[in-house]
């Protein structure tokens, strides 16, 4: 059964750190043991499309069309200027909380201008 991962990344560091994360996820996931004979598939039929409500839109982040979304190197960057105290690297542990996030390259694009502000403002 073939499987196919698509990494997209702007540097060779930030391809290794999405590698190594998807490592990570990898090998803490249980095994499960499925059927040769099972199909699997994520596109959405539409049965399953007519079954689903549709889910309410979130605002996106205060941006304007003139500012571009940070990058995940330039919000990497922030942080480790931003995290050289302890204090600093608290600080940041804690958004990553409060959006829901394991490390910095998970930052969704449309939450990036939003994190990147309350970094700068550490």
């Amino acid at each position: 059964m073939p499987i196919q991962i698509t990494i997209s990344a702007e540097t060779a560091e930030e391809t290794m750190k999405l590698i190594q994360e998807l490592a990570d996820t990898v090998f803490k996931t249980q095994r499960v043991d499925v059927s040769p004979k099972t199909e699997v598939s994520t596109s959405e039929t539409e049965s399953t499309k007519q079954k689903t409500k549709p889910q309410p839109q979130k605002p996106k982040a205060q941006t304007t069309p003139d500012e571009p979304v940070p990058s995940i190197v330039e919000l990497r960057a922030k942080a480790q200027e931003k995290g050289k105290t302890p204090e600093g690297k608290q600080a940041i542990k804690a958004l990553l909380q409060k959006y829901g996030c394991k490390s910095i390259s998970t930052v969704p694009e449309e939450k990036r201008a939003e994190f990147m502000a309350e970094v700068e403002a550490l």
